[in-house]
């Protein structure tokens, strides 16, 4: 399965379409870990969860796909995207990074790049 990823997030206007990322995909809960003394010097500690996840996907793509997904990080950097992975899951996401490093192999013309992606999974 590949990856498919449309923007804006609410009515779609653009599709990329990316081939499966390489073997080192992430998917990270966020977490906050807060310490707090109380008046009468004990410790506490608090974890807040939220139900946004960090997923990190390294895709190896040929160079004219790696020029298309340039241009939709360019348009679409700063705006909700919706994102179904190869596994078949659809995510509300936003990039993370900024910016994003597009190196190209010049041997064999191919790239790779790492894509950091926030967001939550779709019902």
């Amino acid at each position: 399965m590949t990856v498919i990823i449309k923007a804006p997030a609410l009515s779609p206007e653009t599709t990329t379409i990316l081939p499966n990322p390489e073997l080192a995909d992430v998917e990270n809960s966020q977490k906050s870990l807060f310490i707090k003394r109380a008046m009468d010097g004990t410790k506490r500690t608090y974890v807040r969860r939220s139900s946004n996840r960090l997923l990190t996907y390294t895709f190896r793509l040929q160079r004219l796909k790696m020029l298309e997904l340039e241009a939709f990080v360019r348009v679409y950097h700063n705006q909700e995207i919706w994102m179904t992975n190869h596994k078949g899951e659809s995510w509300n996401v936003s990039f993370v990074s900024n910016p994003f490093e597009f190196g190209i192999d010049r041997k064999d013309n191919d790239g790779v790049i790492t894509i950091n992606l926030e967001g939550f999974k779709s019902a």
